[in-house]
């Protein structure tokens, strides 16, 4: 992706549109639409397929040949690299970003403490990058995020920061309904497993590089946790079984700045 910056109007060349945040009339060279960007909205339907972070704004010239360390790329992840068969897919359609996250259980006998569990424990997200390069920044001036969603299950919402192990994140609850959810910084909680090894807040939202959406084991319906508790005593190893949540996005945007 290139963008390009005047004086007054910042445009975002891709897939055939320009991008400006303010109202000049602009027309990208294969002829696409202008899309007008918003202030302190991070994604919206009519951005297309990248969220606008703002951060570390690259020159004309520069030819990005994959979606990765693009800010405002978005991107998919899951347990697939420690050997796990969770699936995730992204659509992007006129009203809404839509996430459809399959965790997959596969137990194994842990002969240490003698259970059955789920190896690798599974898990399945999407993110976007925060800048041009990975490079961190500082987004504690956002204050905080909302989003305006629908969603079948619980999912964690996560500004990633550079080198972290343990970090902080928010619950945003299930909603079979379009909710707004809103929370400030100084409400994110750290990770339960970090043992106190974390990077304090402060230090964490001046180093950020991402923005994660996360489905994990630690936050299933009850359903799926009563059957992963009969599986950990099973005299035989439990049968593969999956865990569903699809996420429905209108909005995402600093805090306070959803409008809804």
């Amino acid at each position: 992706m290139n963008k390009l910056f005047t004086g007054v109007c910042i445009c975002a060349i891709a897939a055939g549109f320009i991008a400006c945040d303010d109202d000049s009339s602009s027309t990208s060279a294969s002829g696409g639409k202008s899309i007008t960007l918003e202030d302190g909205v991070i994604w919206q339907p009519s951005y297309g397929e990248r969220a606008w972070t703002g951060f570390n704004k690259s020159r004309r010239g520069e030819n990005f040949s994959t979606l990765e360390g693009v800010d405002g790329a978005w991107i998919t992840f899951t347990d697939s690299t420690e050997g796990g068969k969770s699936l995730v897919q992204l659509a992007f359609t006129e009203s809404a970003l839509t996430s459809q996250m399959t965790n997959v259980y596969h137990w194994e006998k842990n002969e240490g403490l003698g259970v059955y569990e789920p190896t690798p424990y599974p898990y399945s997200g999407f993110a976007f990058g925060l800048s041009s390069d990975g490079s961190p920044v500082d987004i504690s001036a956002w204050k905080g995020l909302c989003i305006v969603y629908e969603s079948t299950e619980a999912f964690y919402i996560n500004p990633k920061s550079a080198g972290e192990q343990f970090y902080w994140r928010a619950t945003v609850p299930a909603s079979p309904e379009r909710s707004v959810f809103e929370v400030d910084f100084s409400e994110l909680k750290l990770v339960s497993w970090s043992n106190g090894a974390e990077v304090p807040l402060e230090d964490a939202l001046k180093t950020a590089i991402g923005i994660t959406f996360e489905y994990s084991t630690e936050i299933v319906s009850t359903a799926v946790t009563e059957q992963m508790d009969a599986c950990y005593t099973a005299a035989e190893p439990c049968e593969n079984f999956s865990a569903e949540n699809t996420i429905h996005i209108y909005k995402l945007a600093q805090f306070g700045k959803c409008g809804e």
